[in-house]
């Protein structure tokens, strides 16, 4: 479902995180901006959702409009 560098975040909400391992079991790492550190949990797959960029280059494209 995930792999390793992919984006995603809790469905429920919470910070962004990026994938550091894979499996039923998702292993996460984000930067905590209060404490200013790297955090990593798991997290069960279910529990999370992609998280999608909109591509600055087409933002820019329809800015020009």
């Amino acid at each position: 479902m995930f792999k390793t560098g992919d984006v995603v975040q809790v469905k429920s909400g919470g910070p962004v995180m990026t994938v550091v391992a894979e499996g039923e079991q998702v292993q996460c790492l984000w930067f905590a901006e209060g404490s200013e550190t790297f955090q990593r949990d798991t997290f069960p797959a279910a529990c999370l959702e992609a998280v999608e960029f909109e591509d600055e280059t087409e933002s820019e494209e329809e800015d020009e409009d």
